[in-house]
């Protein structure tokens, strides 16, 4: 009752009673807590790759939201594989959380409605899905406003003159990849780009993956893309990396896009333009979000578009014809 500040306590009770906390150097145990109150401190946070860069700055302003608000964050590493997701999910509701943040490997929103995710939307389990946009949304949710990032890259490419672009998408194809593909091909058939079905490549979510993809896509067209739209920064990087190593000039030969906002884009060897979204206030945001589901679990659930811009760098420039290449790999 003292360190919850009863008024009922006085002042000299509770100045004995802090003395002894002091000496004892005791510490209110979570558990118990949960156990008299029903609600945990403790909340669960999946996320399909830890090393991502992407997901480490979501993590840091969860994180940061969450001490603020009197909560204990369980990082856990998912999977791109659904079922293997659920089984994190799962591992943690044994724990006895009292929320849960999760970018599931959704491919469809269809997907959301079965099994662990039915489930806890019948329980009214406080859930919130990060970097996902699923229609109908029947859990809170925040996302990117991934459409306008795809328009504000178009955008720029038809502004240099560019009509020949690539398109380095990821795999597997989860939502957001999914969703991006589909503004580029929206956008692209918009602006009169090239209708080359080869133009298009895929890649994992990683520097090597962008590479592979990239020297695949440089291998296959013998008439060169003037410019090359990734689906991240990482993907943008390791695709730069190759192009670099082949000989061709960036930007003078073929500019590159990334998307993400990174400080990998900022801090390449050259700069990569890039779309950047709020990365760590997504985090926060998510966590401000699960607080309020906790507190009023029959809330009406939040669709929450985060807004993204465009930061030009030297990655991109003028089209110009591709005269040489000294070195093909």
């Amino acid at each position: 009752m003292v360190i919850s500040d009863h008024p009922r306590i006085s002042g000299r009770t509770k100045t004995r009673v802090l003395e002894c906390i002091r000496e004892l150097g005791y510490r209110p145990d979570p558990v118990a807590r949960a156990l008299v109150t029903g609600r945990s401190s403790l909340i669960g946070l999946v996320v399909p790759d830890t090393a991502n860069p992407f997901f480490a700055d979501i993590f840091r302003g969860a994180e940061h939201a969450a001490r603020e608000k009197g909560y204990h964050i369980l990082l856990n590493n998912g999977s791109y594989r659904l079922d293997d997701e659920e089984k994190r999910v799962g591992e943690l509701l044994d724990l006895k959380i009292g929320g849960l943040i999760a970018s599931p490997p959704l491919s469809d929103a269809r997907q959301i409605r079965r099994s662990m995710w039915t489930r806890l939307h019948e329980r009214q389990f406080p859930l919130v899905l990060l970097n996902r946009d699923v229609e109908p949304g029947i859990f809170h949710q925040i996302s990117p406003d991934n459409l306008q990032g795809v328009r504000l890259s178009t955008d720029l490419l038809v502004r240099l003159g560019h009509k020949r672009v690539a398109y380095i998408s990821g795999t597997p194809e989860i939502l957001p990849v999914c969703q991006r593909l589909a503004a580029y091909k929206q956008f692209a058939a918009q602006f009169g780009f090239d209708r080359d079905a080869r133009l298009i490549e895929t890649s994992s979510f990683t520097a090597r993956g962008g590479y592979e993809a990239c020297q695949r896509l440089w291998r296959r067209l013998r008439r060169k893309p003037t410019a090359i739209m990734a689906l991240t920064d990482t993907i943008a990087a390791g695709a730069l990396k190759y192009l670099r190593e082949a000989g061709v000039n960036v930007p003078g030969d073929v500019s590159l896009m990334g998307f993400d906002g990174t400080p990998q884009s900022e801090f390449s060897l050259i700069g990569i333009t890039t779309i950047e979204m709020p990365i760590y206030e997504m985090g926060r945001k998510a966590v401000e979000i699960l607080d309020q589901a906790i507190k009023h679990p029959a809330g009406t659930p939040q669709s929450v578009t985060m807004p993204v811009r465009l930061i030009e760098r030297e990655s991109t420039g003028p089209v110009r014809s591709i005269t040489r290449v000294t070195k093909i790999r």
